[in-house]
């Protein structure tokens, strides 16, 4: 029962251990809001992915130039305890059992009020009651996604078999990285009826949020959506000086580029590879270059 010493800068609190033994337990009693995410009287909107509660670590939540949150994901399991109150039937990804939810998980998503529940081969399925989308998607996304196996250098499966599926409302498609489009073990949120963009989006949510590679991230995937739109013969001509000196763009040219000079197979499977290593902390303009 020590009361803390904490210090906070934006989204960060760090606690003042004072005597540098091991800390069992910190209990935070804070209030929040968010412009995007909320829990009141008429809904929740609390996706596992937003650090809603403290979270351990320093992880960037928020992108300015481009005005979207990152989805925030561990890549490690922790008990959950949650009691809850509300009026809302609210679903989640964890157990429940009255007003408390509980079990092992990556994160807790908290959702309700908007809400109705399907039950679509071995996936529930939480549409949104106002805006649906077709059920078909869900079906055929396996198959869609193993299409796309070749692009992984090494024996990753995807799939999203006994998984929970949450509709994502179109704030969260607007206001979050890969549109709304999250993947974690246990669920998934997704936003679109397009089975090729959802499943492009699937694959491209496991991969690491690293800030310095999402650059070669976008493009690799915006590329596999369309290639039509990379390989146009006048992809590159007459774009005005200021386009020309975008990194963005220059990123994109020579990701063509060595399309050409080395093969598509070889620059989208080391694209991936370089994506998933995590100890590979190049940024994407050293990558594309470096690439041979």
């Amino acid at each position: 029962n020590k009361v803390l010493e904490y210090k906070r800068d934006g989204d960060y609190l760090e606690v003042v251990n004072p005597d540098n033994n091991k800390l069992q337990q910190i209990r935070i009693l804070y209030s929040g809001y968010s412009p995007v995410f909320y829990s009141n009287s008429q809904g929740i909107l609390l996706p596992g992915y937003f650090p809603y509660y403290p979270m351990e670590g320093y992880k960037k939540i928020y992108i300015k130039e481009e005005g979207k949150f990152v989805p925030i994901i561990r890549d490690y399991i922790v008990n959950f305890d949650i009691s809850l109150k509300s009026n809302l039937d609210v679903s989640s990804n964890l157990n429940k059992n009255d007003t408390k939810f509980y079990g092992k998980a990556q994160e807790a998503t908290l959702i309700g009020g908007f809400l109705k529940e399907k039950h679509i081969k071995d996936n529930i399925f939480y549409e949104l009651s106002l805006n649906g989308i077709d059920t078909n998607v869900i079906l055929n996304i396996d198959s869609t996604l193993n299409l796309y196996k070749k692009i992984s250098s090494d024996n990753y499966t995807f799939d999203i078999k006994s998984k929970k599926i949450f509709q994502s409302p179109q704030v969260i498609s607007c206001k979050v990285i890969g549109n709304g489009i999250v993947s974690l073990k246990d669920h998934i949120f997704i936003s679109e009826s397009d089975i090729k963009g959802l499943a492009l989006g699937l694959i491209q949510s496991n991969l690491s949020q690293d800030i310095k590679k999402r650059r070669i991230s976008l493009i690799l995937f915006n590329y596999l959506l369309n290639k039509n739109a990379f390989t146009s013969n006048n992809l590159f001509e007459d774009a005005p000086k200021e386009v020309l000196e975008d990194p963005l763009f220059q990123i994109e040219f020579l990701f063509v580029k060595k399309i050409n000079e080395l093969g598509e197979d070889y620059v989208v499977k080391n694209s991936y590879k370089f994506l998933i290593d995590k100890n590979d902390k190049r940024d994407s303009i050293t990558f594309i270059k470096n690439l041979k």
